[in-house]
């Protein structure tokens, strides 16, 4: 496992450290202004934000909700340090980052940055999270391992639901944008009886981009649809036992990627970049001043192969009829002696498809969605002055991108291979890739007394993640029911099915010692022991697991410079949970690596070489 050391010295205004609302009195005493105690929830404990010693940003739903913001992308855009890129453009790529350090690939449990529900890891689809219920959004920098445990290499973001008021409140809202994104949410929230209280919140909105955003054969690009549902029943069964349950319920279906490929014949200069379209690789080329300005151009698609081939069927005529061994007489169904696009499609491939479903099973419905339920809840039990909470969660998630994966309007031919065999060519792809993802968690938590000039905390928990993917290269097969003649289904042609179980166990310790009325030393760490194991379907089942034990601990010290102003130093050590890449459980990919590093002899060639 790979370590992030950071030392920090900060210091600063809380006023200018994060976004505060402000209260200026208007009378005849002198003006005064007062900042608002924020309460912040980071290390495990409930304490004001001006005590951590960490870099934090937060943001509260009204001043979400003033600076319009309504997504991740925008949550990252607004706050310093954060970036967030996607692999393929869509919300369900995602690969957030804090100070440039974020992870190269999709792989949820290999994440950089992780969120978090009330404390409560969520490695699904981050980017699906709806700020609908949500109170605040807490945002950590640097390495946040001692406190949040795995995947918080470089920070960590928590998301705080918001409670049941204590009087019945309703609203409906509304949103309407010159790019196309509209939103209509309903709220209620209010007590049930003198120990129940509920919120419930259903928020639906779509997005469609601007007109631009249309590729060559009209499909839209970058629409959004989202429909949110978020409920919370708060309890309390005594004065020493209370706590809450969260439901949230996430449908979401995005159109296909606002994403260009370049030509290399448009694009010039030594940029060191590379195109990459599914196998094929090429270099962009050398020499002159790089430019791949793509404003004048248009995204390319070809969301409907079929019909793109009919329309250039006329004028490739020729071609096709000459393609036909032994002449096209046996397909020439009407006698006229020409062959009719229907005609040279009523061909069949060696496994028993006609050339037409051929085709079909290369399109795409160019739809990404992800569908989740997600339950979680906590329990607090007061002894005296001290806490103790146990929480837990269950979500069960279902995501699959289904699009042409070429990103081009490539019209597809059919060529003879090399066994004599005619084959669709490799210039139209689709691809589906429908994941499974379920997480549970658990944990129990123990807080001492806050009047203690010594507090401490200390937890212990477990948490389990296990997704399985399954590549299909033709997902057309199943959108068009595509079957032979004797009825059996078409094959469509699955790639590899790849499964990862990761299982955390972990304990942790905070200790908060007052030196002074304003200087505070910390001391945090948190024992992981962590399993990740990647399996493969296609090699029999094969797994492989790594396994890891880390200690990862913060110390710091915080001194109030003034009641709204703090300074701290701090030491910290973050982990980066390894895994499994289970291509390389492949014989062939072993092999083929043992021989490139020359610790393996090439085998014999043929004749031919």
């Amino acid at each position: 496992m790979n370590k992030l050391h950071e030392i920090a010295l900060c210091c600063g205004l809380a006023s200018l450290a994060v976004p505060i609302g402000m209260a200026v009195a208007q009378n005849e005493a002198p003006a005064t202004t007062s900042l608002e105690e924020i309460i912040v929830s980071g290390r495990k404990v409930d304490e004001s934000l001006i005590d951590v010693p960490v870099s934090i940003t937060v943001w509260s739903s009204q001043q979400l909700q003033d600076a319009g913001i309504s997504d991740t992308q925008d949550l990252f855009d607004a706050t310093p340090g954060l970036t967030f890129d996607t692999v393929n453009g869509d919300r369900n790529s995602s690969n957030p980052g804090i100070r440039g350090v974020q992870a190269t690939e999709v792989n949820t449990v290999l994440q950089k940055v992780v969120s978090f529900i009330d404390g409560i890891p969520i490695l699904g689809q981050a980017n699906s999270i709806s700020f609908n219920g949500v109170d605040q959004i807490e945002v950590y920098r640097g390495p946040q391992s001692s406190a949040f445990g795995r995947s918080t290499f470089a920070g960590a973001l928590n998301y705080v639901t918001s409670d049941a008021t204590e009087e019945f409140e309703a609203s409906v809202t509304a949103k309407v944008s010159d790019l196309g994104g509209n939103e209509v949410g309903v709220r209620l929230s209010g007590p049930i009886n003198d120990n129940l209280g509920y919120r419930v919140s259903y928020v639906a909105d779509e997005f469609t981009g601007p007109d631009e955003w249309t590729a060559n054969d009209g499909t839209e690009l970058g629409e959004r649809g989202t429909d949110t549902l978020s409920a919370k029943l708060n309890f309390q069964f005594s004065d020493t036992v209370y706590g809450e349950v969260v439901y949230n319920r996430l449908d979401q279906e995005d159109g296909p990627a606002i994403t260009y490929t370049l030509d290399p014949e448009e694009c010039f200069g030594d940029s060191g970049f590379f195109l990459s379209a599914m196998m094929n690789v090429v270099e962009l080329p050398s020499g002159g001043t790089f430019d791949c300005d793509i404003d004048d151009g248009e995204p390319l698609r070809n969301a409907d192969p079929l019909a793109n081939f009919l329309e250039e069927y006329d004028g490739n005529r020729q071609f096709y009829e000459d393609s036909i061994a032994g002449g096209i007489a046996a397909l020439d169904a009407n006698g006229d002696g020409v062959l009719q696009a229907e005609e040279y499609l009523s061909q069949t491939l060696s496994t028993g498809e006609t050339y037409e479903q051929a085709i079909l099973a290369e399109t795409a419905i160019n739809e990404i969605v992800t569908e989740r339920d997600r339950i979680q809840g906590e329990i607090n039990f007061e002894f005296g002055q001290s806490l103790l909470t146990i929480l837990g969660m269950y979500s069960d998630e279902f995501a699959e991108r289904n699009d042409e994966s070429d990103l081009t309007d490539a019209t597809p031919v059919f060529a003879v291979n090399m066994q004599g065999i005619a084959t669709l060519d490799g210039s139209v792809n689709a691809m589906s890739n429908p994941t499974d993802v379920e997480e549970k968690y658990l944990e129990a938590r123990w807080a001492s007394s806050p009047d203690n000039r010594l507090r401490y905390v200390l937890s212990a928990s477990v948490y389990d993640y296990s997704s399985e993917t399954q590549i299909f290269n033709a997902p057309g097969v199943f959108t068009f029911d595509l079957t032979l003649p004797d009825g059996t289904p078409v094959n469509p042609e699955p790639g590899f099915r790849t499964s990862t179980i990761t299982t955390t166990y972990g304990a942790s310790a905070g200790f908060f010692y007052d030196l002074t009325e304003r200087t505070q030393l910390t001391f945090e760490g948190q024992y992981l022991d962590d399993e990740n194991c990647g399996r493969t379907e296609e090699l029999g089942n094969i797994e492989e697991c790594v396994t890891g034990t880390t200690f990862s601990p913060r110390v710091a010290i915080n001194h109030q410079i003034s009641d709204n102003g703090s300074v701290y130093a701090q030491i910290s050590q973050g982990n980066n949970p390894g895994g499994v890449n289970t291509a390389y459980l492949d014989p062939n990919n072993i092999e083929s690596l043992l021989i490139a590093s020359g610790q393996l002899a090439v085998p014999e060639t043929d004749a031919n070489g």
